[in-house]
Formats: C-alpha cells, sequence, structure tokens
C-alpha cells in the first residue's frame, strides 16, 4: 500500500524511479545520477543502487488487440514475453 500512498500525492507530479533517464540516455542506478529530473519530482525515495546494473527496463506496446511488441529490451524480457504470452498474447514483430 505504500507506493499506492505515494501515487495519491503525487497531485499531478511526474513518478521517476530510480531508472530514471532522459530519453536515450543511459539508464541510472542511483537517485544522486537523475538529479536534474528532480525538479518536476514531489518526491524523491532512495532505497540505495540497483544492483542489477544499468540494463534498463522492458518496454512493451501493447496498441494492438491481442498482440505485442518488444520496445525496448531490458533486464525481464524473457519474464515479460512468458507472462504476455501466458495471457493469449501474441508476440509481433517488425519483419
Amino acid at each position: 500500500d505504500f507506493i499506492r500512498s505515494v501515487v495519491m500525492g503525487l497531485e499531478g507530479k511526474a513518478l521517476a524511479l530510480t531508472s530514471a533517464n532522459i530519453s536515450k540516455e543511459q539508464s541510472t542506478v542511483a537517485v544522486e545520477e537523475f538529479q536534474s529530473l528532480w525538479q518536476h519530482c514531489k518526491y524523491v525515495f532512495d532505497g540505495g543502487n540497483l544492483q542489477a546494473g544499468r540494463a534498463g527496463s522492458t518496454v512493451i506496446d501493447l496498441s494492438v488487440p491481442q498482440r505485442f511488441r518488444i520496445v525496448r529490451d531490458g533486464v525481464v524480457r524473457e519474464q515479460t514475453v512468458k507472462l504476455a504470452e501466458e495471457h493469449g498474447l501474441e508476440l509481433h514483430t517488425d519483419d
């Protein structure tokens, strides 16, 4: 319930996680590395450095019904594909 409480208090402000970064820039592993974004955030919570490194998030596109497309590979790509397929979605490639 912690994250729900945080989101309720955002009042329209952005929520940046430790992997926050400006588009196309290297992912961050510590809050200090995205200090330039703090002005846009109501809160910044420091839970320590990410142990997973800079692999970044897996991003998927769900805009086509019953399909998904990998937009960006990340640290949990395999788990994301498996979960999407378990929910009846078909992997779509740009081929």
